[in-house]
């Protein structure tokens, strides 16, 4: 991915909602911010909460 030393350490240390873009040759530290609309749709954490086959592991 061509990441610098300092690049490596800070993305090593982001928390959930925190990124780090690469514009041209410059590192920014970015929060994001979504509206709870947003955050519903865009659950990328809900397939590994939920267990999609749970409906097909028979009870008995």
């Amino acid at each position: 991915m061509g990441l610098t030393g300092t690049e490596i350490q800070a993305i090593s240390a982001l928390t959930r909602g925190r990124g780090l873009w690469t514009v041209a040759d410059r590192s920014f530290g970015t929060r994001h911010i979504l509206h709870e609309r947003e955050a519903a749709r865009f659950d990328a954490d809900a397939r590994m909460t939920t267990n999609p086959l749970s409906s097909q592991i028979p009870t008995s």
